[in-house]
């Protein structure tokens, strides 16, 4: 009687489930998206790349959350590398169905619309694998992107539901807080989401006039700030037994310093071993064509003759040169390779110090070199026509917004384009700072740019089409 019964229910919730609207759509979605990361995972590799045996030994150079995930996979079977591989397939598919039902909720989406809108959603799961230098697919791959980029989804579903509505407004605001700052965990880069985060309700606050809750949400940054980086010496600690925040990043930052360098700028050194050990650096450099007087003249030129050399300069130039001048002057070496590592973050910062005061006019030069070809990468690739097209695109949404707005104040297209631009320019300066602008750190904004561009037109059209019927037309 209990299994009639059962059996009667699930039949009825069937039935009603299939008359919903957009019902059948939903599952015809689903399938897509179990097919092709189905197929992703099947028919492709594990991938390792450079930073992976990082990742898989806990290396300080890391932030913790993903090597974290390795190791209780590891624990847990022999296997965990396709084990990790499946659950990011996996999670990617998951992420993506739930960010797109949002949207094509939100905007009462038609099946065409609906279908653009998941293109634009899987577009860099099928061109980056094609267009990168790698043949990366990123889900298949041992890297952060496999939890990051759909984690990013996520955070801007939660952060538009907190921005567009004063319903559970508090539980969207903790909810898409707490993403950022996992993601902070995972990459060091997105840290300029908690930052972003602060801002967008810091005008919302701002505009309400709620200016104790203005500093209620710069105390929260400081303390999510300072409370990232204990987590990251507590883990470092427990793992390496160094009490340390993640290293790596003043290295890859003196990497565009040394990089905007002349050998003059070395007398403003005043340790007398460090300035010998930029003098061998410079040198090196120097040899192999590695500072930006061998760069072609022009922006986009500079930008990509320091991204060619920046990895030679960190890991080799720099690198190499550094291990030997701790060897000798302080018995550091690889032996101690976490100590070393960090070691050489101490060197880079002292260097750094010294230095960018004297090259400054020539940093900033090159720093906005990087950023442009973020902001075009970001929406595009760098080509003669493309960078161009960047250029229009930006501006369109810009000019689209700003129509919107004054079409309706509370449009929330527009505010999603805000959004997106907001972070766009937090991702690219942020790591135009500190690395080098390449699509595999730019393109988490590129979905989100076009489908907030494309529900901003979709949002005029109907708006005319109102407005058309009211006057008659």
């Amino acid at each position: 009687m209990k299994k009639q019964n059962k059996m009667r229910w699930d039949k009825q919730w069937m039935s009603h489930f299939m008359h919903r609207p957009h019902a059948k759509l939903d599952i015809v979605v689903a399938a897509i998206l179990i097919c092709f990361f189905g197929y992703l995972f099947l028919a492709f590799p594990v991938v390792r790349l450079g930073d992976t045996f990082q990742y898989e030994n806990q290396f300080v150079t890391r932030e913790p959350v993903y090597p974290l995930v390795i190791q209780l996979l590891r624990f847990l079977t022999p296997h965990y590398d396709k084990v990790l591989v499946f659950l990011q397939n996996a999670f990617t598919a998951v992420a993506i169905f739930v960010f797109w039902r949002f949207v094509r909720q939100e905007f009462c989406l038609n099946i065409v619309t609906s279908f653009v809108v998941l293109a634009g959603l899987l577009v860099q799961y099928i061109l980056t694998p094609i267009m990168s230098e790698s043949g990366l697919i990123m889900t298949n791959a041992i890297l952060t992107e496999g939890f990051s980029i759909p984690l990013f989804l996520l955070f801007i579903m939660f952060l538009l539901k907190a921005v567009w509505y004063e319903q559970k407004r508090f539980q969207n605001q903790c909810i898409s807080f707490g993403i950022a700052f996992v993601l902070s965990l995972i990459r060091g880069q997105m840290m300029v989401l908690l930052i972003a985060w602060a801002i967008i309700f810091g005008i919302q606050c701002l505009a309400k006039k709620k200016y104790i809750a203005i500093v209620k949400i710069a105390l929260l940054i400081i303390i999510a700030f300072v409370g990232r980086s204990y987590t990251a010496r507590i883990y470092n600690y427990l793992e390496q037994g160094y009490f340390v925040d993640t290293v790596s990043s003043k290295a890859m930052m003196l990497a565009n310093v040394l990089y905007v360098s002349d050998r003059e700028d070395g007398e403003v050194i005043a340790d007398e071993g460090l300035r010998e050990l930029f003098y061998e650096i410079y040198d090196t450099m120097e040899e192999n064509g590695a500072t930006y007087q061998y760069a072609e003249s022009g922006l986009i030129n500079r930008a990509m003759h320091s991204e060619h050399v920046h990895e030679d300069i960190n890991f080799n130039y720099f690198t190499t040169a550094n291990d030997a001048y701790l060897d000798r002057t302080r018995g550091i070496n690889a032996s101690d390779f976490m100590l070393l590592r960090i070691t050489t973050d101490e060197v880079a910062s002292a260097l750094m110090a010294e230095l960018l005061p004297e090259v400054l006019p020539k940093f900033i030069y090159n720093y906005i070199a990087l950023a442009i070809v973020g902001f075009i990468r970001t929406v595009a690739v760098v080509h003669p026509l493309l960078n161009w097209y960047a250029i229009v695109a930006y501006l369109a949404a810009f000019v689209l917004c700003l129509v919107r707005l004054k079409q309706e104040k509370n449009s929330r297209a527009a505010k999603f384009m805000l959004i997106t631009l907001l972070l766009i320019c937090g991702t690219v300066f942020g790591t135009a700072m500190m690395i080098q602008c390449i699509s595999r750190y730019m393109i988490y904004n590129f979905p989100i740019f076009y489908i907030s561009g494309l529900l901003m037109l979709l949002e005029c059209y109907e708006y005319n089409k109102k407005r058309g019927e009211r006057d008659g037309l």
